[in-house]
């Protein structure tokens, strides 16, 4: 069963013991891409859990004899944490729920534009899929447009058992059966979220009489999205192997105008 991070992190730290003499470091993780808003979630988990963290952007992590250190370099938005046990086992296991503490408060989305002029091309890597509709203003639309989608990739959707599913094509049903954990669309003229996976096969022409918001919206569907992200992945492949070698989530949208 699925632990959540922040949990899975207690229990490595709480089976470390000091006792006289400070025991070897394990390997240095370092995490790139952190900024402070993702430093403060990581922060909270730790505190809401009972340990101390240093003020600051360097110091001790602790919890009575448990200890380790941080180092947050602002400019560079990288993240050093280094942890204390005897053990590579243990050395292991704390780097698993480190990584996943970490990229559970990560945003791994990134938004570009491939192309410009009469034919647009865009791409979003790891798509949010914490909420059921998310917005992009940024990537806009006009009345006769014809718009081609592409996606692929896997998302963590949380929950018991193994956690990642493909994107558009999930092999792994809801509760009762029900169909969750895929990735959503809607397009200007749409009065709904559709399953992204039925628009991939079609050019769809925005209506000339379209009406509301000109813009793209992406959407998740799923019955709870607090444990949702892209965390989690090592030893994770999901049901079925569904996920083994397929990169995090994307979507690509032609916009011809």
């Amino acid at each position: 069963m699925k632990l959540l991070p922040i949990v899975l992190l207690l229990c490595v730290l709480s089976a470390f013991s000091l006792g006289e003499t400070r025991p070897p470091e394990c390997p240095a993780l370092t995490f790139d891409g952190i900024s402070q808003d993702t430093w403060s979630c990581v922060k909270t988990k730790f505190t809401e859990k009972g340990f101390t963290v240093a003020t600051g952007v360097a110091g001790e992590i602790v919890k009575g004899d448990l200890r380790g250190e941080f180092d947050f370099q602002v400019a560079q938005k990288k993240l050093i944490i280094t942890v204390e046990t005897d053990t590579d086992t243990m050395c292991s296991v704390a780097s698993k729920a480190i990584t996943e503490a970490v990229d559970a408060c990560k945003d791994f989305q990134e938004i570009h534009q491939l192309r410009r002029g009469p034919i647009e091309r865009w791409r979003i890597d790891a798509p949010n899929v914490q909420q059921a509709e998310t917005p992009y203003p940024q990537i806009k639309f006009r009345r006769g447009d014809s718009v081609t989608i592409s996606a692929g990739g896997c998302v963590q959707h949380g929950g018991p058992g193994k956690t990642w599913a493909l994107y558009v094509d999930p092999q792994k049903p809801g509760p009762g059966n029900t169909p969750y954990f895929y990735g959503q669309i809607r397009l200007p003229g749409m009065f709904a979220m559709q399953k992204i996976r039925d628009v991939m096969s079609v050019s769809y022409k925005v209506p000339a009489d379209a009406v509301g918001d000109m813009f793209l919206k992406l959407g998740f569907a799923d019955f709870r999205y607090g444990d949702n992200g892209y965390w989690g992945r090592q030893g994770d492949d999901g049901f079925n192997d569904q996920c083994k070698g397929v990169p995090n989530a994307w979507v690509e949208i032609a916009i011809a105008h």
